[in-house]
């Protein structure tokens, strides 16, 4: 679910998107807005929900009207002024290049950890791997799931939200730790700023769009075995950002209580 683009800039822009990241437009972009002896950086956010944008630059001979880094929340479909940088010594040449990373939710989000999710699929299955599991639940992924199911099970919304992410093009799976980032999965958001990640889908089991408002227990996907992936399974996390791609997992519950190893959960029928 990661998004980084750069921008480098003398007295010019480049714009660059990550080769693992979603299809279509920028979701997030950068402008420079110039004048004589300095420059303002714009952000426009494009999503339909909000999103956390870290920017910072590398400065000579100028300086920023605000402490850099610096961390925004964009709302949905926005734009803002970030940052003012201008020459220090007018006598001198100055450079400037400066670079911004996001992540879609609210830094600033307030989980309830007593939250009740749904179980997100349909029919009767265990989760494998819990809070704190060995095999990669650890450090900010600590508070994700898994529940190992066939391929081709239908996956439900576990709160009702926004979908505000999607990968659905890649066609692999397996151990090998290069394939971290393609897995093809769905991200969510919710009105308390916060999003929920359903990853591991099948090629094509993607079954909604960005924009699209979604209800607790509707089917979004296709369950599968794609990215880094011992066998086919549904990884199910909620998550806040921290800035940029940084982000972190949260506890929530399920109705019959915290998520345990090797329980057998019913989903929607």
């Amino acid at each position: 679910m990661r998004k980084l683009i750069l921008l480098l800039s003398i007295v010019g822009a480049v714009l660059a998107q990550g080769a693992d990241e979603p299809e279509g437009e920028h979701f997030v972009t950068g402008f420079e807005d110039r004048f004589h002896g300095g420059v303002h950086l714009l952000m426009t956010n494009h999503l339909p929900v909000a999103v956390s944008v870290r920017v910072n630059a590398e400065l000579e001979n100028a300086k920023a009207d605000i402490p850099l880094p610096a961390l925004f929340t964009l709302k949905p479909q926005a734009a803002i002024h970030a940052v003012t940088i201008e020459q220090e010594d007018a006598k001198r040449g100055w450079k400037m290049s400066w670079r911004y990373s996001f992540n879609v939710g609210d830094h600033r989000a307030k989980h309830d950890s007593n939250r009740v999710y749904q179980v997100p699929f349909r029919g009767r299955f265990r989760l494998t791997q819990g809070w704190n599991g060995s095999y990669s639940h650890t450090g900010w992924m600590k508070y994700a799931v898994d529940f190992t199911m066939p391929e081709g099970t239908e996956i439900c919304a576990a709160r009702d939200g926004i979908v505000s992410r999607t990968i659905d093009r890649f066609k692999i799976g397996g151990k090998n730790p290069a394939l971290m980032n393609r897995a093809n999965n769905i991200t969510v958001s919710h009105d308390d700023g916060t999003v929920a990640q359903y990853s591991h889908l099948r090629f094509g089991g993607v079954k909604v769009k960005v924009g699209e408002r979604v209800t607790a227990g509707q089917v979004i996907g296709l369950s599968g075995n794609t990215g880094f992936s011992s066998e086919p399974h549904l990884h199910f996390a909620v998550m806040k950002p921290l800035g940029g791609t940084n982000q972190v997992t949260l506890p929530f519950r399920f109705p019959a209580g915290i998520p345990r190893e090797r329980y057998s959960y019913r989903g929607q029928r």
